[in-house]
């Protein structure tokens, strides 16, 4: 979490949110964490580290210039890292790994971003962060599957404290048409 005003581009788990809620169903995270999960309005997959809001007209021509295709990121694990109490991470991850296109999503918007001026070399794996904050780690769990096509990125500003902190859209880009098949697709082809 980021102090409000501060600027990140990412893209939000918004149109598969229902399926990951069914999908975390049976965890019963809600029972476990309480207050501790993250809104869902909330959850997304960071693509770049945080700026100050004076980098926002350099960002917005780093973003308008990015030239990368969408791709599907397969939710289907849930992840529990760390032991101590009330900062223990729980994610959403892929059992496979980074998904094809999500390496060079990065690398282009990175080369987009520093024709701009901003050095952003953060590191970032493929996850959705459920918590920071969970008092107690749970299994790692196979969850039900969940494909989310990334196919646009936004632009966010942190608002709010506690409870009401959340990501106001700024603005956002398309990606270009994805060029992988989709994991179910790749699975009917393999028989």
């Amino acid at each position: 979490m980021a102090p409000p005003g501060q600027l990140v581009i990412m893209a939000r788990v918004m149109p598969v949110r229902r399926q990951v809620h069914g999908a975390l169903a049976p965890l019963q995270l809600t029972r476990v964490i309480g207050h501790a999960l993250f809104p869902s309005r909330n959850w997304h997959q960071s693509l770049s580290g945080w700026h100050p809001a004076s980098r926002l007209e350099a960002l917005r021509l780093a973003c308008g210039q990015l030239e990368a295709n969408a791709f599907c990121f397969r939710l289907d694990r849930f992840v529990s890292t760390g032991n101590e109490p009330g900062a223990i991470h729980w994610t959403l991850r892929s059992s496979h790994g980074d998904p094809l296109g999500f390496p060079e999503l990065l690398a282009a918007l990175q080369r987009a971003l520093l024709a701009n001026g901003i050095q952003d070399e953060c590191g970032h794996t493929a996850h959705v962060t459920l918590s920071y904050f969970a008092q107690q780690s749970i299994a790692n769990a196979d969850i039900e599957p969940v494909d989310w096509v990334i196919d646009n990125i936004e632009l966010v500003a942190a608002c709010g404290h506690g409870d009401t902190y959340r990501y106001e859209t700024i603005a956002s880009w398309p990606l270009l048409p994805m060029v992988h098949a989709l994991p179910t697709q790749l699975s009917l082809l393999a028989r």
